[in-house]
C-alpha cells in the first residue's frame, strides 16, 4: 500500500455501496481530495479497465462505468436503457436503427423480443412474462415468471 498524496493516511478506494436500481455506485477512500481525484481521472482508464476493476470489487459483470454529476453509474448491454417510450418514439427509433425493417402502423400490447432461437412475451394487462426456448426437436417450452 501507499500513502495518500492528500491526507498522508494509507490509500484506500473502495465500493461502499451498490444500487441495483439505479445502477448507481457509491465509493469510499481515505478522503474527500482522493476520492474526487480518482472519479475526476476514471475517463484516463480503458473501457476495459474500468470494466474489470468493477467485477473485482462487486462482482458485477458491466460493460462501462460512466460519471453523471459526480455520480459513477454502470451500463449493460452498451448503454441499453429500459422505460417506457410513446408509439411516435418507438416508431422513430426503428426508422433510425433497423432501416432493414418498415416502421410499425399499430401499437400492440404485447412485446416480443428474440435472440437466435429463444424469444419473450411481455404481456403489461396481464401482468406476465413468457419466455420460450427453441428445442433441437423444433418444440416450444414456455415458462412464466
Amino acid at each position: 500500500m501507499e500513502l495518500c498524496s492528500y491526507c498522508g493516511r494509507w490509500a484506500s478506494l473502495d465500493v461502499a455501496e451498490v444500487f441495483l436500481d439505479t445502477r448507481e455506485l457509491v465509493l469510499d477512500a481515505c478522503c474527500e481530495d482522493n476520492l474526487s481525484g480518482w472519479i475526476d481521472s476514471i475517463d484516463l482508464f480503458p473501457r476495459r479497465e474500468r470494466a474489470r476493476w468493477m467485477f473485482e470489487k462487486t462482482g458485477l459483470i458491466v460493460k462501462d462505468i460512466l460519471v453523471a454529476n459526480d455520480t459513477l453509474y454502470w451500463t449493460l448491454d452498451y448503454g441499453l436503457e429500459l422505460r417506457p417510450v410513446s408509439f411516435a418514439e418507438a416508431k422513430e427509433f426503428i426508422r433510425t436503427h433497423h432501416r432493414h425493417c418498415d416502421p410499425p402502423v399499430g401499437w400492440n400490447t404485447v412485446r416480443r423480443c428474440s435472440m437466435a432461437a429463444n424469444w419473450s412475451e411481455l404481456s403489461p394487462q396481464a401482468g406476465r412474462y413468457r419466455a420460450y426456448s427453441q428445442r433441437s426437436d423444433a418444440s416450444r417450452s414456455p415458462g412464466y415468471a
